[in-house]
C-alpha cells in the first residue's frame, strides 16, 4: 500500500537523487495480509453495516479445484488465481530507504 503524500516525497526524492534511471520500490514500509486488506477496505466502505456475508475458504477451494480440472473451459478461478487473490506478496523499499533517505509519513 501508499499513500499518496509517501508517493510524492518518494518522487521528490528520485528527482533530487543523481542517480539518474535507477528504479525503486515505494510503499509504506509496512506488510499488509490480505486478510486485513479486505477488512480495513469493508469498513471504510461500509461504516455503518455491520452484517457481512463471507463464503467459506474450503468451498472458494473446492471451486479452484474444479477451475483446474476444467482447465480448458477457461474457468473463472482456479488454483494459480486463488493463490494470487489470497496469498500474500510483499515488497520492499529497503533500496530506496538506503540510498536516498525515504522515510514513510503515512499509513493506510
Amino acid at each position: 500500500m501508499l499513500h499518496v503524500e509517501n508517493l510524492i516525497d518518494g518522487i521528490l526524492l528520485c528527482c533530487k537523487s543523481e542517480k539518474n534511471f535507477k528504479i525503486y520500490k515505494i510503499n509504506d514500509n509496512k506488510n499488509y495480509n490480505t486478510h486485513e486488506l479486505i477488512s480495513k477496505l469493508r469498513t471504510k466502505i461500509h461504516k455503518d453495516k455491520k452484517n457481512y456475508f463471507t463464503i467459506p475458504f474450503f468451498v472458494i477451494k473446492i471451486v479452484a479445484f474444479i477451475g483446474d480440472v476444467f482447465y480448458f473451459v477457461n474457468f473463472p478461478l482456479n488454483s494459480k488465481r486463488l493463490d494470487k487473490l489470497f496469498g500474500n506478496e510483499t515488497y520492499s523499499c529497503n533500496e530506496i530507504i538506503k540510498e536516498l533517505g525515504y522515510s514513510p509519513k503515512l499509513y493506510f
